[in-house]
């Protein structure tokens, strides 16, 4: 019970966190926070009831993707940017998530663990987000991007993230290693 108390305060926080990327992303006023608080409000429920029902990679990663890029059509933009944006968003989300597993827990898919490293996840996500949100402001003073082929290098981490989390007994500091390149490798390539 209490896990499930935990979990539940630890992906409210993960969402509030997910409103700021965004938010950083798109930079814009334009939405009503009534319409904002309701979407991220349906996304956190089923976010959370799918998790708490079913504790599998595959259908957490598979309603991030979708719940992300639904988000993202409450901000005015190009397609291109919506899709590059919940790449960004589900690499960074992933390799928090493989990193703390593959540090601390001994995960086996379908089986729930303690939430208290799903706390550790959330941090990290919320470290991860706030040096997001300096690279973006940094950017903001320069030219556009082109996100179209920086599409590639989230795309590839999360397939990569996801092969090494397809094994579970293959997990080890090496692996862990991997991730936090994976990580450090796309704010890189993000900020250049």
């Amino acid at each position: 019970m209490i896990d499930s108390v935990i979990c539940m305060g630890a992906n409210a926080f993960r969402v509030y966190l997910i409103s700021r990327l965004l938010n950083a992303f798109f930079r814009t006023e334009e939405t009503t926070i009534r319409k904002m608080f309701l979407a991220y409000g349906v996304f956190y429920a089923v976010n959370t009831f799918l998790y708490l029902t079913f504790h599998t990679a595959a259908i957490n990663l598979v309603c991030n993707i979708v719940g992300i890029f639904l988000l993202t059509w409450l901000y005015p933009s190009k397609i291109r940017i919506k899709i590059f944006v919940t790449v960004i968003v589900c690499a960074i989300s992933m390799a928090c998530d493989v990193i703390v597993v593959m540090l601390f827990v001994d995960y086996r898919d379908g089986r729930m663990f303690s939430q208290i490293y799903q706390v550790m996840i959330v941090l990290l996500f919320f470290a991860c987000e706030i040096i997001a949100e300096k690279i973006l402001a940094l950017r903001e003073k320069q030219d556009d991007i082109q996100s179209g082929f920086l599409l590639i290098v989230p795309v590839c981490s999360i397939l990569m993230l996801r092969y090494m989390t397809k094994d579970y007994a293959a997990m080890d500091s090496d692996a862990v290693i991997a991730a936090v390149g994976v990580l450090t490798m796309n704010f890189v390539v993000f900020y250049l």
